[in-house]
């Protein structure tokens, strides 16, 4: 049985990850049999948005990613580093603010370019290393260009319900929530076909099951 990493770097679109998507990402890979484990990298939030307002919360308290992670997960959330990322089978990073901030230095900074920090990198590029396919969802399209180059394609051109991979790269992105029409039911769709590109990447079957079978034991991090 695969086992599948969901990296989540907070809880919420505009300061972290975007629940919606990083959910429907769970959904479809437990549709396909997979287990899940969740990952966040270590370390407080860049910043904290009042999602009502969509205002930054100055005032607000420090908030831990793996803490915040945990919301979405409903548990543990396992530091995403090479000692604990290492042994999955494929990756996924659901979008939101938050991929930008946590994996990138001088985002949104005047005349400088965005550059992935090495620490990632260095995870990311050892699990390409082995061949671990990855799957990118919306704002996570950011992490092509430092990994596999300038995309060929333009992320706000491309519907919701669409996805555009690369399978001797190894990778496959669709925009999830970004855009306008973005309704969850092709939100959905898009997840749908992003998981038979990671399972098809990945050697097994694309064809999903209809529900995943009695639920087995799990590490830590694991959900079902």
């Amino acid at each position: 049985m695969l086992r599948i990493g969901i990296v989540l770097t907070g809880c919420g679109p505009l300061d972290g990850t975007d629940a919606r998507e990083a959910v429907l990402c769970a959904l479809a890979a437990r549709q396909r049999a997979m287990r899940v484990a969740w990952f966040a990298p270590p370390g407080p939030q860049e910043k904290v948005v009042d999602h009502a307002t969509a205002a930054m919360d100055e005032g607000a308290a420090p908030r831990d990613r793996l803490s915040e992670a945990a919301r979405i997960a409903g548990g543990a959330v396992l530091p995403f580093d090479p000692l604990h990322a290492g042994d999955v089978g494929a990756l996924l990073v659901p979008g939101g603010l938050g991929v930008l901030e946590t994996f990138f230095r001088d985002v949104l900074v005047p005349d400088r370019a965005p550059t992935l920090r090495e620490e990632h990198r260095a995870t990311l590029e050892g699990l390409r290393g082995r061949g671990v396919p990855l799957g990118l969802v919306g704002t996570s399209h950011a992490l092509l260009r430092p990994l596999f180059g300038e995309p060929a394609f333009d992320p706000f051109a491309v519907a919701p319900g669409e996805v555009r991979s690369d399978r001797a790269a190894g990778w496959a992105w669709t925009p999830g929530t970004m855009g306008a029409g973005a309704e969850l039911e092709r939100v959905l769709g898009g997840i749908d076909l992003l998981l038979d590109e990671i399972a098809a990447m990945s050697g097994g079957d694309a064809s999903p099951p209809v529900r995943a079978a009695a639920r087995e034991e799990r590490s830590p991090g694991e959900t079902g």
